[in-house]
């Protein structure tokens, strides 16, 4: 999502053309790359410009690797060099004739203050581009330049510097003091004299667009000294307080009042009005039923802060409203309202922390019962982010038993010998759970030994056999019921009823966990390069869904591997996505097998042996393709079955294209499979189209994109995908179901449908990654 700029700026404040030009032309240069491939080049260069050195790993098999290494790993290359020049003329550029004691700012600490903490900034910049620049960089590079404590590393492993920025935001110049260990003290106290504090105009440049916008929105004229003192006080006191104190000075100024306002505005637009019926919604926007409509309309406002960007927003409201109804309103009201989607935020009440359900009235949720109900408004962060995170720790959970105790501070984990019950608190909010962290464990397996009971969590032993037995801490919390109503508690869906509570304690250990550096950095190496083996006769319609699959385009390489040249080569898969604080590049190579249909058993053996020697290179899955009417050699595929078992790889057969041949033809392939298939493994289970093999392999059809028949002209559209990546997903070894999100990471219609439908088989996925 674009971040637009809080702090004001001429178009005209931009690096001119020329100059711009001979920054990209020395980068070719000193990258060599050549023109006869523009659009790469030009790719490369402005993802160099905007995300600094660090974006170049996305590229390496595009650059010469003497070169590469060269400019990757030297503190001095030409390269970070260049780049540092350049984001140095971006700010001298931007802001020399609108803030002239910005620039004089960064030239006293370049020659005299602290050339080395200068330098270190303009060299993470350079590293990293625009990433902790934020929305508005002359306060970020003056927060990063006078909170020299808040070093490189706690920039990166914790949420320090983000804490930092919302605090002084939100509450004003003074709150600097909740941040003093980060600061010396002369400088802090020099920062408090707004007379002489860098910060406090970099403050005013960040509200300034938001105070003026509010100001003339309600007709104040620009020659009033109230832009100045209210620019002024809402740099001291913070948004929250100015933007109140903004809206009594109005108020006192003309009538009617911003309350007033904003319910006439209620009254024009209606967009709170939840009649639960389709034909009233859409007489409300023609204006007919009015009577229905002014019923159902209340003169009621409540407020919500959007914590994000520190807002206070008065929704006008029913009782029919929806919580959706007023995420939807704070959104569109906000000064960020072109860069947001509703979807990505939950509304809480300050008190308990609680997310509100989406689908509930306020009625429902006894909102309006309430005097001071302290709404917040709170980012989502997205279930793909989630699962990935705890899926990472498995990645190396089997060789640091690895846990999280939460009594510990997060800067304190330690990576080993933690008590599973400690980590119940983490996933249960009940009083019970809260109390049981003060019991010994004695006493906790008293409770859990009962005779005449049975512990929720033993019933799903079975379900985590497959888990590290190291990563005990992430359990679901025990819990006591009858033997004979074990089964029925489950069936009830407890997991999905309170799903918006679960992710929360999701998103709290994986934050606590994933600041460890030494898990962190098993973590980045095991996800370096990662190979999927792509079977199948020639126009089965093997790339297609891949493509379907990771909805990215895939690369394919300038040559084979090894003695494989002539019969095998990968297609490949790269860059770098940001989960939680930590920056993961990635890699992987689909390896597709023209002329598979001559291959013999020892050609198999040896093309899989030789792809994993390549370091750091596991094989993830094996998916075969097969479409009705192709031919497919059973014989061949046994042998290759036989191979994937010998080494525990995963086997998907998947039958594409299944709506283009006839329904014999599309019913043979699948019966080839699983007679096939059966031979290794017994049949588990059949469910959503996919027939389960157990962890040996499933077999599946999808119809990969959209086709329509030329014959009966009938359209069939995408089918099977979702499917099939959560089949895969959920039966994969848990220590790779990380490396598997990812390849399907960017492929949004998967997520979504997987975050808005928590299933039973979302709640089984749940128990196994636990």
């Amino acid at each position: 999502m674009a971040e637009l700029s809080f702090c004001a700026k001429s178009n005209d404040n931009t690096i001119a053309d020329d100059e711009l030009k001979s920054f990209k032309n020395e980068i070719g240069s000193i990258l060599g790359l050549h023109d006869d491939n523009d659009e790469i080049k030009d790719q490369i260069i402005d993802d160099l410009l905007n995300n600094g050195r660090q974006s170049l790993a996305k590229y390496e098999d595009d650059i010469k690797p003497k070169t590469y290494r060269a400019e990757m790993n030297n503190a001095d290359s030409k390269l970070i060099v260049l780049l540092k020049k350049y984001f140095y003329r971006q700010w001298e550029t931007q802001y020399k004739l609108s803030n002239e004691w910005f620039i004089s700012f960064l030239t006293q600490y370049q020659n005299e203050k602290a050339p080395d903490l200068y330098e270190r900034i303009l060299t993470r910049t350079a590293e990293n581009g625009n990433k902790y620049l934020k929305n508005c960089p002359i306060l970020s590079i003056a927060l990063q330049l006078l909170f020299e404590n808040i070093d490189d590393e706690c920039l990166k492993n914790t949420g320090t510097f983000d804490d930092l920025w919302l605090t002084i935001i939100n509450e004003g110049l003074k709150s600097i003091i909740k941040y003093s260990t980060y600061i010396k003290e002369e400088v802090m106290n020099e920062q408090l004299d707004k007379n002489q504090s860098v910060l406090f105009r970099a403050l005013r440049e960040y509200h300034r667009p938001q105070v003026f916008s509010l100001l003339k929105e309600h007709n104040v004229p620009e020659t009033d000294t109230m832009y100045d003192s209210t620019l002024d006080e809402v740099a001291e006191n913070g948004w929250s307080k100015g933007k109140h104190d903004i809206e009594q000075k109005i108020t006192s100024k003309s009538e009617p009042t911003l309350h007033s306002n904003q319910q006439q505005e209620a009254d024009q637009h209606k967009t709170l009005i939840n009649t639960h019926s389709t034909s009233s919604l859409i007489e409300e926007a023609t204006g007919s039923n009015e009577g229905q409509v002014q019923e159902s309309m209340t003169d009621e406002t409540i407020k919500v802060f959007f914590e994000q960007f520190g807002e206070t927003i008065y929704v006008p409201v029913s009782s029919a409203s929806t919580i959706e109804d007023v995420i939807k309103y704070v959104c569109q009201k906000s000064v960020r309202s072109m860069d947001i989607d509703y979807k990505n935020y939950y509304l809480v009440t300050k008190k308990n922390d609680e997310m509100l359900d989406n689908d509930k009235t306020l009625e429902e949720t006894n909102i309006l019962a309430i005097d001071d109900p302290d709404l917040r408004l709170k980012m989502r962060t997205g279930i793909r982010e989630q699962i990935i995170k705890l899926a990472q720790i498995k990645v190396v959970g089997n060789q640091d038993k690895i846990g999280v105790n939460p009594q510990t501070q997060a800067d304190n984990i330690q990576c080993e010998n933690i008590d599973s019950n400690n980590a119940k608190s983490l996933l249960d909010g009940s009083e019970a759970a809260k109390s049981n962290e003060l019991m010994t464990n004695d006493e906790k397996a008293k409770n859990l030994n009962r005779s005449e009971h049975t512990p929720i969590s033993k019933s799903l032993e079975t379900k985590k056999s497959n888990a590290s037995p190291g990563f005990r801490t992430l359990s679901l919390p025990a819990q006591d019921v009858p033997s004979k109503d074990a089964a029925n508690v489950l069936q009830k869906e407890d997991l999905a009823d309170n799903y918006q509570q679960f992710q929360k304690k999701i998103q709290e250990i994986g934050e606590k966990i994933t600041r460890d550096p030494v898990l962190r950095q098993k973590i980045a190496e095991k996800f370096n390069e990662i190979n999927i083996v792509l079977c199948g006769s020639p126009r089965v319609g093997k790339s297609t869904l891949i493509n379907a699959i990771c909805q990215q385009e895939l690369a394919r390489t300038h040559a084979g591997l090894h003695a494989c040249t002539n019969i095998i080569s990968p297609f490949y898969l790269k860059g770098n996505t940001t989960v939680g604080d930590e920056n993961i590049n990635y890699r992987y190579n689909i390896w597709d097998t023209p002329g598979f249909e001559n291959w013999d058993q020892a050609a198999i053996r040896t093309c899989f042996e030789r792809i994993k020697e390549k370091p750091k290179s596991d094989i993830l899955c094996m998916i075969y393709c097969a479409s009705p009417g192709s031919f497919a050699n059973l014989r061949q595929l046994e042998w290759l079955l036989e191979e994937c078992k010998k080494q525990h790889i995963f086997c998907a057969l998947v039958c594409t294209n299944k709506w283009s041949g006839f329904k014999d033809q599309r019913e043979a392939v699948m019966k080839d499979f699983q007679d096939t298939l059966v031979k290794y493994h017994p049949k588990t289970r059949e469910e959503n189209g996919i027939i389960y093999f157990g962890n040996m392999g499933l077999c599946t059809s999808v119809n990969s994109k959209a086709i329509k028949d030329e014959e009966t002209h009938r359209e069939y559209e995408q089918s099977g995908i979702n499917e099939l990546i959560f089949g895969i997903m959920q039966s994969i070894d848990v220590e790779k179901v990380a490396l598997w999100c990812m390849f399907a990471f960017e492929n949004k219609p998967f997520w979504k449908k997987f975050f808005n439908n928590p299933t039973q088989q979302l709640k089984n996925f749940w128990t196994k990654l636990f």
